[in-house]
């Protein structure tokens, strides 16, 4: 193949690259904002706060993340590059008040429609995908008004948990917080019966230019609802049992500040769904 060829291929394919980069990025119709509430151990008591936002594209594909966690990864990664340690780092993220609010990600109709990507940090990045959920919702008497539009109410349940959701036709997006969905208008609130979780919208803007990218999986590993619920318990209850799972690593003793054994009390956890 003679220079000129190599020349023009080389274009070509760098040429492919870019075009296949940008429709990667998906244009953001609507953009919501929810307060939201959890509790995973079952005897937590006052629940921990977060902040959730949802970007939906017009073509039913969207993303639902944590603000505080993208937040306290973004300056977690600068402080690592600025050359700091760990003890510093933390005492830093304490003094410029970052939370660290939830790692999951929720992406629908995503790798392709009618599927769901869901995305978390276990020690290494991972990843499993399903069918959209189907929830049988049942309309119930009732309405209420939630960040200035009118909403109405519904209740279903889904893997195990019964969730109330108002949403408003107004907005008829059929999408919501986590993997709640498939009703006429998009859910601006929902909580499940047991007082675990909740979501709150306070707030919804157009996209105005934004655009997000699709779960990138390439480096992730790939796991399943049941595996990422064992290794979240192993997270609380049973730490070197999770760093030998996910890095094949034995770290020996785990020792506290002071240099003492550190001992794990057991501790019940709940979760947002039943792993079938």
């Amino acid at each position: 193949m003679s220079a000129m060829r190599k020349t023009i291929v080389t274009i070509a394919l760098m040429a492919t690259a870019i075009v296949s980069n940008a429709q990667e990025l998906i244009p953001c119709e609507l953009e919501v904002t929810y307060s939201s509430t959890y509790s995973f151990k079952k005897e937590a008591g006052q629940p921990q706060e977060d902040m959730h936002v949802l970007q939906v594209g017009k073509d039913g594909r969207s993303r639902f993340y944590s603000q505080w966690s993208e937040r306290n990864d973004f300056v977690m990664d600068s402080l690592l590059s600025a050359g700091l340690d760990p003890m510093a780092m933390m005492q830093e993220r304490k003094r410029m008040g970052v939370k660290s609010g939830q790692s999951y990600r929720v992406f629908k109709n995503i790798p392709s429609a009618g599927r769901l990507t869901y995305a978390d940090k276990f020690m290494e990045e991972m990843y499993y995908e399903e069918p959209m959920p189907a929830i049988d919702w049942k309309m119930e008497e009732g309405d209420t008004v939630i960040a200035e539009y009118s909403c109405q109410k519904a209740v279903g349940t889904f893997r195990g948990r019964t969730w109330t959701a108002w949403f408003s036709m107004d907005i008829p997006v059929g999408d919501g917080p986590w993997k709640l969905c498939g009703l006429p208008g998009l859910i601006l609130k929902a909580s499940e019966a047991d007082g675990y979780f909740s979501f709150t919208c306070i707030g919804i803007s157009k996209g105005d230019g934004k655009s997000f990218s699709p779960l990138k999986t390439k480096g992730m590993t790939k796991a399943s609802l049941r595996k990422m619920q064992e290794l979240k318990d192993m997270s609380v209850n049973d730490v070197r049992g999770m760093i030998q799972n996910t890095l094949g690593l034995d770290p020996g003793e785990i020792r506290d500040q002071n240099g003492q054994i550190f001992r794990q009390e057991k501790t019940e956890l709940v979760f947002m769904e039943t792993a079938e």
